[in-house]
C-alpha cells in the first residue's frame, strides 16, 4: 500500500499489533515445524487459514524491513548514540526486550537488517517465505528445494530481524510498550 511504503515503520507496528515478539517468534518456529515435518499446518482455533495470515504478515514485516534499509543504505540517519547503560534501562522498562542480539546489535539494530539483507536480497526472502508456505501445507517435509542448512540460517536471520525491527518501533514510534507495573495498595 501506498501509505505502508511513506510509512513502513506501520507495518512494524501492526505486524507487532497482532502479536508480541515472542508470539511472532512461537508463530515461526510453529511454521518451520511444519516444514521440515510430514505433518500440515494445523491451528486449533482458526485452521490453516492462520499460516496464511502469518506468512502475509511477514512477508510484509520483511519488505518493510527492505524499504528501510534500501532507503538508508548508504546514509542511515545517524541514530541516537546509546550507551549500554541505555540498554539496561530498557530491558528494565520494556514489555519485550530481545535476547538474541548482541550487545552491538541491541545498541543498533540497523546493523541486523543491513546484515540480512546482504546475505538474503528481497527475492529470495519472498521465494524461502513461499516455499515454507506450501511445505507447510504439504504433508511431506521440505524437499531438496529448501536445503537444511539455509533453512536454518534463514530462520535464524527472521528471528533476528523481528528483534531488529522491535527495536527500532520501540525507540522511533514515539510509542514504547512498557512492562506493566502493578501498584501496591
Amino acid at each position: 500500500r501506498f501509505s505502508e511504503l511513506q510509512n513502513p515503520l506501520s507495518v512494524v507496528r501492526f505486524f507487532f499489533d497482532s502479536g508480541w515478539p515472542e508470539e511472532q517468534a512461537a508463530d515461526l518456529w510453529k511454521w518451520r515445524h511444519f516444514v521440515v515435518t510430514d505433518a500440515v499446518f494445523e491451528d486449533e482455533r482458526f485452521g490453516p487459514g492462520t499460516l496464511l495470515f502469518i506468512y502475509d504478515e511477514t512477508v510484509k514485516l520483511v519488505e518493510a524491513m527492505f524499504l528501510m534499509w534500501a532507503t538508508y543504505r548508504h546514509h542511515w540517519p545517524k541514530p541516537e548514540v546509546l550507551l549500554p547503560d541505555r540498554l539496561v534501562e530498557e530491558k528494565a522498562r520494556w514489555r519485550f526486550f530481545p535476547d538474541n542480539l548482541s550487545e552491538e546489535q541491541l545498541l543498533n539494530p540497523r546493523l541486523v537488517i543491513g546484515d540480512f539483507f546482504l546475505r538474503f536480497s528481497l527475492p529470495a526472502c519472498r521465494d524461502m517465505l513461499h516455499g515454507w508456505l506450501r511445505a507447510a501445507l504439504l504433508n511431506r517435509a521440505a524437499d531438496e528445494g529448501l536445503p537444511a542448512a539455509e533453512l536454518i540460517a534463514f530462520y535464524e536471520g527472521l528471528l533476528k530481524l523481528y528483534a531488529a525491527a522491535w527495536l527500532l518501533y520501540q525507540r522511533e514510534s514515539g510509542e514504547p510498550a512498557l512492562r506493566v507495573v502493578k501498584e501496591a495498595y
